[in-house]
């Protein structure tokens, strides 16, 4: 019975560590940052003029806002981390992110930003892979 136990301990930890590592293996950006990278983003100054033309979407202790968002193709999206918690934005599913590249932004840390923007018509989903049912939608027009 103790053998059965140890057994189990181990698969679950085995298990628990391969879905982290699907989990990192597929953090990528359309502007190639590093992860290091992406967590060290800050939000643009006001006086920026893409920043200005920039749709965005704020995430609070209440989740994401707007949860659906319309945008056009090639339209910068800026994720605004206004919670005093990291947020680490995901493409749907849910733990895999292969559906929507363009969505593994990873890890924004409270009072930063990340941004992306997508070259195709379509609707994109996505959510907080510290939370999974913090999640949002966008549509690309």
């Amino acid at each position: 019975m103790k053998n059965l136990k140890t057994v189990s301990l181990i698969a679950v930890a085995i298990a628990s560590v391969l879905a982290l590592t699907a989990c990192n293996a597929y953090k990528t950006t359309s502007s190639g940052e590093s992860s290091s990278e992406r967590e060290a983003v800050s939000t643009s100054s006001a006086g920026d003029a893409t920043n200005e033309e920039a749709a965005v979407v704020t995430f609070s202790d209440n989740g994401f806002a707007p949860s659906t968002l319309n945008v056009k193709v090639g339209q910068k999206v800026v994720f605004e981390n206004a919670s005093s918690s990291t947020l680490e934005v995901n493409s749907a599913p849910h733990p895999t992110h292969t559906l929507y590249q363009e969505l593994n932004i990873g890890k924004v840390a409270g009072g930063a930003s990340g941004s992306t923007s997508f070259a195709k018509a379509g609707t994109y989903k996505y959510h907080n892979h510290l939370n999974a049912g913090q999640n949002g939608t966008i549509v690309v027009k």
